[in-house]
C-alpha cells in the first residue's frame, strides 16, 4: 500500500509536505533517559518548537564543530 502525501498548512508558506512524506527526511530510534525526554518536551512545547527541530538543529551544529573529522 502506496503512503499518501501528508501536507501540513503553514501559515505563509501555503501547503507542504510533512516530515514523514518528505524524502528529505530520516526517520530515526535512540535512546535518552526517560526524565531528560520529558523536560525537553515540556520546554519545546512553550516554545512552540518540535523535538525533530531540535534534533536537526544539535546535530547540524555538531557537524559544524567537527568539519575536520577524517573517517
Amino acid at each position: 500500500m502506496k503512503e499518501s502525501l501528508l501536507l501540513v498548512e503553514s501559515g505563509q508558506q501555503g501547503a507542504q509536505l510533512s516530515k514523514r512524506a518528505d524524502p528529505a527526511y530520516l526517520k530515526f530510534t535512540t535512546y535518552v533517559r526517560k526524565t531528560t525526554h520529558l523536560a525537553v518536551k515540556t520546554r519545546l512545547v512553550s516554545k512552540e518548537k518540535e523535538l525533530s527541530d531540535l534534533v536537526e538543529e544539535l546535530l547540524s551544529n555538531w557537524l559544524k564543530e567537527n568539519e575536520s573529522f577524517e573517517a
